[in-house]
């Protein structure tokens, strides 16, 4: 169940992503710092995102895997 919450939890993450990212192209095409400040946090969200869901994993399947490589 959890491992199923950490996975939605990316893809809804790199949606919104994607949203921004979609949204700061319609809004303006030239360089401005606004716009790249917030496609950077949207980005770092999504790398907090994954990195939780990769913490989840090891803690559910770690002591299998460490078992069935050890």
């Amino acid at each position: 169940c959890l491992v199923a919450l950490a996975i939605g939890a990316v893809l809804a993450a790199e949606t919104v992503n994607s949203a921004v990212e979609m949204l700061a192209k319609a809004l303006d095409r030239g360089p401005d710092e606004r716009i790249r400040d917030a496609l950077d946090m949207a980005s770092g969200a999504v790398l907090v995102t994954v990195g939780t869901a990769v913490v989840v994993g090891l803690v559910i399947f770690g002591p299998r895997l460490w078992a069935f490589v050890g």
